[in-house]
């Protein structure tokens, strides 16, 4: 088996910028070190009372875009690490319940942190999620968040 190596730089997203037909752009990023201790976040997802089971937790990252995800286990215990020092949202979902309330979490380096969510059942839902930065674009094709 390979030997996996830790990251040395930490990649980041870049600014959005337009770009039409032959024009070009000159785009700089900023590759800086990579944290060497990272945070993880922990927690029980439940119904209100009873664990929840293979509920999918999701980390969003601070512009609310998906950052990492785990899967509940029997007793609706989770576990995320790895986790960089910044500003998420944790949430979870589930067939048949409602996806839960965002819960907004502030991470620094090392840090262990205990979330716990909470699903609501509802077995009317044929459950989908979209996650999602929504733009509109206007006649002349400036974007805006």
């Amino acid at each position: 088996m390979a030997d996996v190596k830790t990251d040395l730089l930490s990649l980041r997203y870049s600014q959005n910028f337009a770009i039409e037909g032959l024009q070009e752009a000159n785009v700089d990023l900023e590759l800086p070190p990579a944290s060497a201790q990272t945070a993880t976040v922990f927690g029980v997802v439940t119904d209100g009372s009873l664990p929840v089971a293979d509920a999918t937790v999701k980390l969003f990252d601070s512009a609310g875009l998906p950052f990492m995800h785990t899967l509940t286990d029997a007793s609706g215990a989770y576990s995320i690490t790895g986790i960089p020092a910044g500003t998420y949202s944790l949430g979870a979902v589930k067939d048949g319940y409602r996806l839960s309330d965002a819960v907004g979490v502030t991470l620094s380096s090392s840090a262990t942190t205990q979330m716990d969510l909470a699903l609501q059942a509802d077995a009317t839902l044929a459950l989908g999620a979209i996650a999602g930065v929504l733009s509109a674009v206007d006649l002349t094709g400036k974007v805006t968040p």
